[in-house]
């Protein structure tokens, strides 16, 4: 491919992130980063399409860290971060599914990384240490030290084969109402299911828990030292 080429190709690819994907979406103007012009939101996983751009141009770092916001403020008090986030009458939120597919956590402490920023190292800790006990507290239903998947969704592998034969490969839902991810379905002879991927997300989010202790200790220690 010539040169030229792929350089208008490198240009248009530019301006369609920063003039169609790149959208007012927080109540105070903060601007986030769309995977799709067909997706009315983004979603858990996507928070990593964001930090990506951002490595690639620092000047994005803003959209990484809206993301990571974005999720963090609507985290509920036990912990759940939400699946999804839509702008509609507001930002409606939707807790029926994981959806991670990358640790928010490690997402969230590569952020760290670009910003520096104290507060913001100590707001994703506590947020990490909320999601981990939830994970803990409701989706090891079998005791076994790993995190299960409900349904299908909560991989975001739509039309995966492990999925035949489960009762909800798609949402769990009960008389036509999704039911929260926190809920196991009843009657359904394959799940819960030990995921090798959620579980691998699962460990980068102890190892990201791992480093944001590190790095508050050393800022702590520091902090004493040059008293």
């Amino acid at each position: 491919m010539q040169k030229s080429k792929i350089t208008a190709i490198c240009a248009e690819i530019a301006r369609r992130l920063a003039e169609v994907h790149t959208v007012p979406f927080l109540p105070d103007g903060r601007e986030i980063l769309l995977i799709s012009d067909t997706y009315p939101g983004i979603w858990l996983e996507h928070v990593y399409d964001a930090v990506f751009y951002a490595k690639l141009d620092p000047s994005k770092r803003q959209l990484a860290e809206s993301a990571v916001r974005l999720f963090i403020e609507h985290q509920r008090p036990d912990g759940q971060l939400p699946f999804a986030a839509a702008k509609k009458d507001g930002i409606a939120v939707r807790y029926s599914q994981i959806q991670e597919c990358v640790s928010f956590a490690r997402l969230s402490f590569e952020v760290y990384q670009m910003n520096r920023d104290r507060a913001f190292l100590e707001t994703i800790y506590q947020s990490a240490v909320a999601w981990d006990a939830w994970l803990c507290r409701y989706r090891m239903t079998t005791g076994r030290g790993l995190i299960e998947m409900f349904c299908g969704y909560d991989s975001g592998h739509d039309n995966s084969g492990r999925l035949l034969g489960m009762a909800y490969p798609r949402n769990h839902s009960h008389d036509g109402e999704v039911m929260d991810a926190a809920v196991l379905p009843t009657g359904d002879d394959v799940t819960p299911i030990l995921a090798v991927d959620m579980n691998c997300h699962f460990y980068n989010t102890k190892t990201a828990l791992a480093d944001m202790a590190d790095e508050l200790i050393a800022q702590v220690q520091m902090g004493v030292a040059g008293k």
